[in-house]
């Protein structure tokens, strides 16, 4: 007999004593010949009952959908699987050619001369030593004219009343047959998975305004980040070491970069993409350069920023110099923007995918809906952020899904260090907006030196980012960033979200 052991297929048989046959096989030795006959019959048993009671109780869980869909997946498996055993050994017949041809030429010259089934079976136990071809031959099946054949480590049922090739294409054709039940099976699939998400949609339509979450992963989740009402994904650090992490691994040479003037801000990165930049990207990374720095959990309402090529940051000192870890130089004329106004907004993006947004109000206005502006204020992040939570909650009559796109944890990473409040208690709605944009705040200063002679300032991260600096004479920047976060994608997505 044979049986799965290990993972593999072997011959085996149980005894009640040892014969001399098995001499020089391997043997294990149980207390009883009961005890046996349990490990290698009774134990496997109990193992398939559990099963397919574990399955039975699985399914009666299932919906009809979800139960009809188990059960096509699984017959898509075993066609998969049937596909590949045929097409497998036709290829070995085929690899066998001679080895075949050769027994078959044996048994047909017996059948021929007039020998019985039985005496050419006699016949090949006596020729199997001088006969390599007999030695493969498993069993012979006289009512169909067949023998089973172990080549190349899998039993092939050959008809020797055909030819090699016959006997190959019988294989092939199986192949078809389970390929066309294969296609049969996908389009089963596909349409019952058709049939879940239209009931889904029903369910969903009949319960109100229930929805469903879908969310994907970015390589840019773990930091700060808005994408620009014009498309452009702009990225800050969260503290020291993101802000490292930006700077290392997800700055290019053509993007943009942002930081205040006041110590304590992310470093922000607008990832150009190769393209110009419009003003009013610029103007939304320098609302949240200085929104998420410390200028907000000091209370201050506007702060000043600057913009310089990412090509003028470095971490090369002058000869003579030295930059200590976590720091970064930049080289020549910066452009300033003036008396920013401190202000965020958070939103909900319902179209395509699904999850909370925030950044600067024009840019989450233009990319979501039910809008929250907030401002520096009296709550902290935890108690802003479950009071956003329930607002959502309630307005969408959802609470289910509103925690997967929105709970206070995923709420709170879109809101500046500090105190918050809100500046309306009910959400805007996309296209509801009554109030005009709010001014401008001014055309950038271009401040600097010629190249050559470069301008440097030193400036602290703060108590947010974690360090101190140290002030030198001279025109020096240092600023320190430090940064963490998985590398995934260099390269992944530099403009707009994915």
């Amino acid at each position: 007999m044979k049986k799965e052991i290990n993972g593999k297929m072997e011959t085996f048989d149980v005894l009640p004593f040892d014969l001399i046959r098995y001499s020089g096989f391997e043997k294990e030795y149980f207390d009883s010949f009961n005890t046996a006959l349990d490990e290698f019959f009774g134990k496997k048993a109990l193992e398939q009952v559990a099963e397919v009671k574990e399955a039975e109780k699985k399914e009666k869980n299932l919906g009809v959908f979800e139960r009809r869909l188990l059960q096509q997946e699984e017959s898509l498996a075993k066609f998969e699987k049937e596909i590949e055993k045929n097409n497998t050994i036709a290829e070995i017949v085929y690899a066998n050619y001679q080895l075949i041809e050769e027994l078959f030429s044996v048994l047909n010259g017996a059948r021929a001369k007039g020998y019985s089934w039985d005496e050419i079976r006699s016949i090949l136990k006596q020729a199997k030593k001088t006969v390599p071809a007999a030695q493969n031959i498993t069993n012979i099946d006289q009512k169909t004219g067949t023998v089973t054949v172990e080549l190349d480590g899998k039993s092939v049922n050959l008809d020797i009343r055909k030819t090699v090739p016959q006997n190959a294409q019988e294989y092939y054709e199986k192949v078809k047959k389970f390929s066309k039940k294969k296609e049969g099976a996908l389009k089963a699939i596909e349409d019952t998975k058709k049939a879940m998400v239209k009931k889904a949609a029903s369910k969903a339509a009949k319960a109100g305004r229930k929805l469903l979450a879908s969310r994907k992963k970015h390589w840019y989740d773990r930091f700060r980040w808005f994408v620009s009402s014009d498309g452009f994904l702009v990225v800050g650090g969260r503290d020291v070491d993101t802000n490292e992490e930006v700077f290392k691994k997800y700055m290019e040479k053509r993007d943009i970069v942002f930081h205040t003037q006041t110590p304590g801000a992310p470093l922000t990165v607008i990832k150009t993409g190769g393209e110009e930049v419009p003003e009013s990207t610029l103007q939304e990374a320098a609302q949240f350069s200085v929104s998420y720095s410390s200028l907000w959990k000091a209370g201050h309402f506007s702060g000043d920023c600057y913009w310089v090529k990412a090509e003028q940051v470095t971490k090369t000192p002058e000869s003579g110099e030295y930059v200590k870890k976590g720091a970064f130089i930049i080289r020549g004329e910066r452009n300033y923007f003036k008396d920013v106004p401190l202000g965020i907004a958070v939103g909900l993006e319902l179209k395509g995918e699904t999850r909370v947004i925030g950044g600067p109000i024009s840019a989450v206005r233009k990319q979501g809906d039910y809008i929250l502006e907030v401002v520096p204020g009296t709550f902290n992040q935890n108690d802003i952020s479950k009071k956003i939570y329930r607002i959502y909650a309630d307005e969408l009559n959802d609470p289910r899904f509103v925690k997967q796109i929105a709970s206070p944890d995923l709420v709170t990473m879109m809101i500046p260090p500090g105190e918050s409040d809100l500046k309306r208690q009910k959400p805007e709605r996309k296209g509801q907006r009554t109030e005009p944009e709010g001014k401008e705040y001014g055309t950038p200063e271009v401040e600097g030196e010629p190249e050559d002679i470069g301008e440097e300032i030193e400036e602290e991260f703060g108590d947010e980012f974690g360090n101190e600096f140290e002030e030198e004479a001279g025109e020096k920047v240092e600023e320190d960033i430090k940064g963490g976060l998985e590398e995934e994608s260099e390269k992944e997505v530099k403009r707009g979200s994915e």
